[in-house]
């Protein structure tokens, strides 16, 4: 191991040395890809930070991806990464993580920023220092797509999934895998109806247009929907890279609800994902609060884990934890009944103060 060892900034998006790094690191995701930093700043116009440590040959030895989120609205701090489940620190070495952190909180004094949070994922080594606070509140699940089809469905919960996915085998439901860019304006119709649902802004569409434009190219995401009688009812956005598929975002139809799409669409992506190889099927991050949510994963047989993550400096609370919030309630009752069109342009101006 070199000891001779230099934190700088480098221009991940063009510096081929970062995603070298990230293909072989073991716990490199799709969040610490460049495509995926490109997806994030040109949608939000965050200025990107990609602290990454050399040794004396120029060989990468650590990275850490940082965004500054400046916003009247929810305060000034650097976030790895907005809109991320997880894109901790990725160390070729445990004790390279004093220099990482070392660096990085040169950069929290220098751009004079509130905070700093980092989402580690459960795999990422635990901070010990003393002024950083870690925060357990999100959880992640993971179904491991290595058993036999047959013996993964065994586990799926019957009445709450086997029954509904064999019964949206018989409603006639198509499967179709989006093609164009064209296919974005559907899947992002049927997003919009979802948020307000929901009582939630939607992204901007930009978002997902540039998730097409630097994701798509390399392979690194899918859109499948649930098609009837030549209508998109459902559909879901997929991330995949290395052993790896992520349910990012999904939206239906609330009056199609009854031919089960959603179920669908899991059970399909998951037999497509293991027939082509991946290893494991992440569901997304979840809310402890949304209970219902977090059922729905158990019952197709997944793991459930904590996210850590980590703050600093120290600050007090549940800093994650916003939707028990008298004003969140409220701003989502707002939502709910709030027509479309409004809803979208509420999304494209206040999105990037969310991160």
């Amino acid at each position: 191991m070199s000891k001779n060892v230099q934190m700088k900034l480098i221009d991940a998006e063009n510096d081929q040395r970062w995603d070298a790094f990230v293909d072989m690191h073991p716990i490199g995701s799709i969040y610490h890809h460049s495509c995926w930093m490109k997806t994030i700043k040109n949608t939000y116009n965050y200025e990107p930070y990609y602290l990454a440590m050399e040794d004396e040959e120029g060989i990468i030895q650590a990275v850490l991806p940082l965004f500054h989120v400046k916003s009247r609205w929810t305060g000034n701090r650097l976030i790895s990464v907005p809109f991320s489940p997880f894109c901790g620190p990725l160390l070729n070495h445990p004790e390279y993580m004093d220099n990482v952190l070392n660096g990085l909180e040169e950069y929290v004094h220098l751009l004079d920023v509130d905070y700093v949070q980092l989402r580690f994922n459960m795999n990422n080594l635990p901070i010990r220092r003393k002024n950083y606070t870690a925060d357990y509140f999100y959880k992640i699940h993971l179904l491991d797509l290595r058993p036999e089809f047959d013996v993964l469905s065994s586990h799926f919960h019957k009445s709450c999934i086997l029954r509904p996915f064999k019964k949206s085998l018989k409603m006639g439901l198509e499967l179709k895998v989006a093609e164009s860019i064209d296919d974005i304006q559907d899947f992002y119709h049927l997003q919009v109806k979802t948020r307000k649902r929901h009582g939630l802004p939607p992204q901007p569409l930009d978002y997902f247009i540039h998730m097409w434009n630097y994701l798509k190219h390399h392979k690194f995401m899918k859109i499948l929907m649930a098609v009837h009688d030549s209508h998109a009812v459902a559909s879901i956005l997929l991330l995949q890279y290395k052993d790896m598929i992520i349910y990012q975002n999904g939206a239906s139809d609330k009056k199609f609800l009854s031919l089960k799409p959603n179920h669908f669409l899991l059970g399909k992506a998951i037999e497509m994902s293991k027939r082509e190889g991946y290893r494991f099927f992440n569901f997304g991050k979840s809310s402890p609060q949304d209970v219902g949510l977090i059922q729905f994963k158990q019952r197709w047989g997944t793991e459930e884990y904590n996210l850590p993550y980590y703050y600093y400096p120290k600050r007090l609370g549940h800093v994650t934890n916003v939707e028990s919030s008298i004003r969140y309630r409220m701003m989502t009752t707002l939502f709910h009944h709030m027509p479309l069109v409004f809803l979208r342009k509420i999304g494209e101006l206040t999105y990037r103060h969310l991160a």
